[in-house]
């Protein structure tokens, strides 16, 4: 396991035991891989005004308590990109099956995440070039925290990872099913993460 790697499984452990700093990384890295791959299955779909909404369903379902990346394991064949892919489509299943419910279309039955059909070419593209794209972004910010470490240490403004600062970055999303959604920039009235709220 090379150093990278290592890094980025301290980081998926750290958030799937609640730590918010590291929640808020992880959605900050994962986040735009989810919409990617999303926006590329559904380009030609009216799922394609679902990605936001999916995009936060994945990422609720990895960071909520005892979520999926509490089963995620260093030994998974392929890795945490395989792993990760497999939440993709097993949520783009679930999307497609309500709107299927909703057009009285009789949907089929959901796979298990083993059994799940191989993507188009042109998807395994958008994910590969998103996923590659997650591990730069990763490794900028494990280089600019040491730089910072080494030259004293976080500034007073706090974590470059702070809600506020991931709030900012991010879009509100449409409102779907019964009750409000909150936007996709995770956070909820009172500041906090979503996930935290006890959405479960």
């Amino acid at each position: 396991m090379t150093l990278g790697e290592a890094t980025r499984w301290t980081l998926i452990r750290r958030a799937a035991a609640g730590a918010a700093p590291e929640q808020e990384e992880f959605a900050l890295l994962y986040g735009p891989v989810a919409r990617a791959f999303f926006a590329t299955r559904w380009r030609s779909s009216p799922l394609v005004f679902e990605v936001e909404d999916a995009a936060q369903d994945v990422l609720l379902a990895c960071l909520k308590e005892g979520g999926a990346l509490s089963r995620a394991d260093s030994a998974w064949p392929g890795g945490f990109r395989a792993f990760f892919r497999g939440i993709l489509r097993k949520t783009a299943l679930q999307v497609e099956r309500r709107h299927a419910r909703h057009r009285d279309i009789p949907p089929a039955v959901e796979p298990a995440l083993d059994d799940l059909p191989a993507d188009d070419p042109g998807l395994s593209t958008a994910f590969d070039q998103a996923f590659a794209e997650a591990m730069v972004r990763e490794a900028v910010r494990r280089a600019t925290r040491i730089v910072r470490q080494s030259a004293g240490g976080i500034s007073s403004g706090g974590s470059p990872f702070s809600s506020s600062g991931f709030a900012r970055g991010c879009r509100s999303a449409r409102s779907r099913r019964s009750g409000a959604r909150r936007p996709s920039g995770c956070t909820t009235s009172t500041g906090r993460p979503a996930w935290s709220s006890g959405r479960r």
